[in-house]
């Protein structure tokens, strides 16, 4: 009986690897087709259609041209967008990170009136969609005369979402007796929150920053709709480059610039990957 079920799992474990392979590769194949296309010259992408083999002949200038060539109206090259990128990643995440990190520790340690109902929005927030906001955010931006300005990014600093729920049970699981005895030794709350509470969620937080600071990376909408083209970041400079005329059927160009502009991005989840597999089944609702 023992060897019948052992035998049964076996094949379910087989079949599952089987399943996770299969969408591995169908995840991989993108990236393997931006890659080979990135070397290739116009003519070989283009008139002998070869897709998905090796290029003739590797254009490394594909990626030379990438780096000088001016995007949009403004002329921006890609180191310009590169640094307005890191600019725009740095301040959104911070928004993001301090504003959820302050608000779950205030709803899981704290008992105040209206706990409740900040819990329930930060439930909410992943059952309701927003849809007619966009306008409204857009009027009140226009009015207080925020447009192209660093202003616009603060609803970056929302403390709802699936983070919220996250760090809120994370905060839920601290026993209080650490922030009992630092107190009893004179710790304000500011300084338990800071060197004891923290550091006990550290890889939640991590989590955080990392998910935060992708979003922001691919972030299009934003500087499309509040910048004025004041800020064109990485995501902005791709549209850009894809419709302009000078570059629309140089697929190899755009290819090279995406592979550049993928690289952070790959480095950040190469380095942070522990982080992200060991939290991203964290969760739950407690209190």
């Amino acid at each position: 009986m023992a060897k019948k079920t052992v035998n049964k799992r076996k094949k379910l474990y087989i079949c599952v690897s089987v399943l996770l392979c299969i969408y591995a590769i169908s995840m991989l194949l993108p990236c393997w087709y931006l890659l080979i296309n990135s070397f290739k010259s116009i003519d070989d992408y283009t008139s002998k259609m070869n897709f998905w083999g090796f290029p003739e002949k590797f254009e490394f200038g594909n990626y030379m041209q990438a780096f000088t060539y001016e995007v949009g109206a403004e002329k921006a090259t890609i180191p310009l967008l590169y640094l307005n990128s890191i600019v725009f990643t740095i301040v959104s995440v911070l928004l993001a990170t301090v504003a959820v990190v302050v608000v779950s520790y205030a709803c899981a340690r704290f008992e105040f009136r209206g706990k409740g109902l900040i819990v329930a929005l930060g439930i909410g927030a992943l059952v309701f969609p927003d849809f007619g906001s966009t306008s409204v955010i857009y009027r009140l931006f226009t009015n207080l005369g925020w447009l192209g300005t660093w202003w616009v990014l603060l609803p970056k600093g929302s403390p709802f979402g699936l983070m919220f729920l996250i760090l809120y049970s994370q905060f839920k699981t601290v026993s209080k007796t650490y922030a009992e005895a630092a107190k009893i030794d004179g710790a304000s709350e500011l300084r338990i929150f800071i060197q004891i509470m923290i550091p006990m969620v550290k890889g939640p937080v991590g989590m955080s920053m990392v998910m935060s600071a992708i979003g922001a990376w691919n972030d299009y909408y934003t500087p499309y709709m509040y910048f004025n083209n004041k800020l064109p970041t990485l995501a902005l400079g791709m549209q850009q480059l894809a419709t302009d005329p000078n570059s629309a059927n140089n697929y190899p160009l755009v290819y090279a610039v995406m592979v550049i502009c993928i690289v952070p991005l790959m480095v950040l989840f190469v380095s942070m990957r522990d982080v992200i597999i060991e939290n991203a089944a964290a969760g739950g609702i407690k209190g």
